[in-house]
């Protein structure tokens, strides 16, 4: 009886083992129906190794492209700061650009011409102020100006209420008067490396009548105490040989020769 009860105990204990293990083992079942993918009738351990091998290779694919992608994303971090530092170099680039193109559109380009102009333009200004201070000695009916934006020389004819006239409107005795001023004011634009203390007027005074030539040559006469300029005349009026004191004149000899006589006239 001890005998049959120690085995009926061991019986027991080994049927609470199996019970215990097939609990597991259903649980472990109900956990692997929930989770096991869709499978067919004809699906069969062969052709589902095939299956996953195929899935395994889209894998690697998969894998590989995800690869290159990173790589790309990469090349193109690298190349959107290497673009910023370009862009930051080309800013500097422009802004150089833009200062430089200012100042040839205001001043122009290597050949210099616009900048001639604007210095040729201050310098027939002064030359404009000095003449028409001659040219109001001589006349007191024009004043020299140029056109805005050109070297183009005009008159204001005061006459007529300031209008602008073209110099090639004016007559020939007006036309000396106006060359005379320039000349004048020409003369005083000097520095004092180089100073303009001797004028020569060559013809012009056929042209003037009595009134203008007697203005001509006091004004003449005034330059030597206004500037210590002196004046030299070549005419051939006759009405100029008492107004000279000091003449050069050239006698006809021959036909092949002449002489030069120096005349003080007291």
């Amino acid at each position: 009886m001890e005998t049959l009860q120690n085995d009926l105990q061991k019986l027991r204990n080994t049927e609470i083992e199996k019970r215990t293990a097939m609990e597991l083992a259903v649980r472990e079942l109900e956990q692997h129906q929930k989770v096991r993918p869709d499978l067919e009738e004809a699906d069969q351990p062969e052709s589902l190794a095939e299956r996953q091998q195929k899935l395994d290779q889209q894998i690697a694919a998969a894998n590989q492209s995800v690869g290159l992608l990173q790589a790309q994303l990469e090349q193109d971090k690298k190349n959107a700061e290497n673009m910023q530092k370009e862009q930051q170099q080309a800013d500097l680039l422009y802004g150089e650009f833009v200062k430089w193109d200012r100042l040839c559109r205001l001043f122009g380009d290597e050949k210099g011409k616009n900048f001639r102009n604007i210095a040729q333009s201050f310098v027939l200004k002064e030359l404009l102020n000095g003449a028409n201070f001659y040219l109001r000695k001589l006349t007191n009916r024009y004043e020299l100006t140029c056109q805005p934006g050109s070297l183009t020389i005009l008159l204001h004819d005061l006459y007529q209420g300031g209008a602008t006239r073209p110099a090639c409107t004016l007559s020939g005795g007006e036309s000396f008067l106006v060359s005379l001023s320039l000349a004048l004011g020409l003369s005083s634009l000097n520095q004092q490396s180089l100073s303009v203390d001797i004028l020569f007027i060559d013809e012009g005074f056929g042209t003037l009548s009595e009134d203008y030539l007697n203005v001509v040559m006091d004004t003449l006469e005034r330059l030597h105490q206004m500037g210590g300029k002196k004046v030299g005349i070549i005419s051939h009026v006759e009405g100029l040989r008492e107004r000279i004191k000091t003449q050069i004149q050239v006698r006809r000899i021959d036909n092949s020769r002449s002489e030069i006589l120096t005349v003080s006239l007291v």
